[in-house]
């Protein structure tokens, strides 16, 4: 086996990520954004470092999406594919 490159996620860790194709970073959309209300829509500016999931919405209380997200991309989808009908 090679020599492990110095980094803070471990070789293993890497080496499975990339065997399966997925980036390291899939979930990382930075610090800047929105967090939508799947339910009422209502949009809040999202705050660093904590993820949208674990906030609720200030106007219904369901927990919120990251917009862009798979997620919410996914509920977008659904949504136009429901208004089309």
């Amino acid at each position: 086996m090679a020599d492990k490159p110095d980094s803070d996620i471990p070789y293993m860790h890497r080496y499975h990520a990339i065997m399966k194709g997925n980036s390291m970073d899939k979930n990382k959309m930075g610090p800047s954004g929105y967090c939508v209300c799947p339910k009422c829509s209502e949009k809040v500016l999202h705050q660093a470092g904590s993820p949208c999931q674990e906030t609720t919405c200030p106007k219904c209380g369901s927990k919120l999406l990251r917009e862009g997200s798979y997620h919410h991309q996914l509920l977008e989808k659904k949504k136009r594919e429901k208004s089309a009908k």
